[in-house]
């Protein structure tokens, strides 16, 4: 093997069971059949994620390993603690293969298990009380003008997801939303409307954009102005409203994690530009 080029993940997908009790059987720990790791050196902030499920695929693209920790786990940034800085300057390529098709939780399982064995990371879960905002209906019982009830047919590989200055829905739940929220309030946003269904829906707001580092502020598109708040969107377009609360909020403590052994280097921004996107 030459010098510098250290191949790192190829993993089989793993078979053994953990030690069994007589009245209990853990579940096989989920792997990729193969993985390769890159650092990206291209020197840009954007990344881009493409798991395909039908295949059993999963390609991240220039991506922190902080980014790929919150992924396989779920979390957002302020549900993650601890580790060194590197996790959020160095960047990476991944390209996985399961042994068959997967489902999108599968292939975020076996993120989870190759961050664990080409990482080496070590977490624990813990709780922590804090500032949440509740989601509740602005009016008891009753939704905005710009909610639909939706059919398992709406649904796409996102629920909620971005469009020309605002979010769409496609077959979402409460949940969906709430989720979405946090990321945009940077803050857990708790579903307390008590509405089960699934919903379409589109929202615009003005949308105030902040520079990623290393990208000027006049590079980015100007302010709609014209456009309503978030609160006021969300309160007149979807019939909802965020409160203030105390509450839990689950966090992931890093507590060991390495720097991998890496499979060469990439100074692809984007391998798939200008290609076909499945």
């Amino acid at each position: 093997m030459k010098a510098g080029r250290r191949f790192v993940a190829i993993v089989a997908m793993g078979t053994a069971l953990a030690c069994v009790t007589p009245t209990a059987q853990v579940k096989p720990r989920e792997t990729f059949e193969v993985a390769s790791i890159k650092e990206n050196n291209s020197g840009t902030v954007e990344s881009f994620a493409y798991p395909y499920a039908d295949t059993g695929r999963l390609r991240l693209v220039n991506h922190t390993a902080n980014q790929m920790i919150r992924q396989a786990f779920g979390v957002r940034d302020y549900q993650v603690t601890g580790g060194p800085g590197w996790l959020d300057t160095v960047r990476f390529d991944i390209e996985a293969k399961a042994l068959g098709p997967a489902t999108r939780s599968g292939l975020m399982s076996m993120l989870r298990s190759l961050l664990e064995d080409a990482f080496k990371l070590k977490t624990r879960m813990d709780s922590r009380e804090g500032a949440v905002l509740h989601l509740v209906l602005a009016k008891p019982g009753q939704l905005g003008p710009n909610v639909t009830p939706a059919t398992p047919q709406d649904a796409r590989l996102n629920p909620v997801g971005a469009q020309a200055s605002g979010l769409r829905g496609s077959a979402a739940t409460m949940a969906d939303i709430a989720a979405t929220l946090s990321n945009l309030q940077e803050r857990l946003v708790v579903d307390k409307t008590d509405m089960s269904g699934i919903y379409n829906f589109t929202m615009t707001y003005r949308q105030e954009r902040r520079a990623p580092p290393g990208v000027p502020a006049d590079a980015l598109p100007p302010v709609r102005e014209d456009l309503p708040e978030l609160s006021t969107a969300l309160r007149e377009q979807l019939g909802l409203r965020l409160e203030s609360a105390r509450g839990p909020i689950p966090v992931i403590v890093i507590e060991g994690v390495e720097r991998p052994s890496v499979d060469g280097y990439s100074s692809a921004a984007d391998p798939l530009q200008g290609t076909p996107r499945k």
